[in-house]
């Protein structure tokens, strides 16, 4: 077992723990059709499920510019897909869009990942 899939263990058990539940997210990525000119194909959705975390930003982290009101940080596990800005990630029904992504890598491989998500 990777130290990445422990930390979702803790994860999903942190979730269980504040909510009663773990919280399932469903990362949505977009794929574009190849680069070349001749390729006219239309962009498809893809989704992956990422055990989550959210937690509100504090007073003080809203700056009114890069971290609006309303924001929210979400924790998620480094198992799977790696978010990106411009993804959309749907938790308990709400969708969101991933701002900014910041991978927790102590040692260079991605424990878990922070992504600041609007709606």
């Amino acid at each position: 077992m990777t130290l990445a899939s422990q930390i979702a263990g803790a994860l999903a058990e942190a979730g269980t723990a504040i909510s009663g539940e773990a919280l399932t997210a469903v990362l949505v990525k977009t794929v574009q059709p190849g680069d070349s000119p001749w390729d006219f194909g239309t962009a498809s959705e893809t989704e992956h499920e990422l055990t989550a975390i959210l937690r509100s930003y504090t007073a003080r982290q809203v700056d009114g510019s890069s971290i609006l009101a309303g924001d929210i940080q979400a924790l998620l596990s480094a198992v799977g897909q790696r978010p990106e800005p411009g993804d959309k990630l749907t938790v308990g029904g709400m969708t969101y869009r991933v701002i900014t992504v910041e991978p927790v890598a102590p040692s260079g491989v991605p424990l878990l990942y922070k992504a600041q998500i609007r709606r």
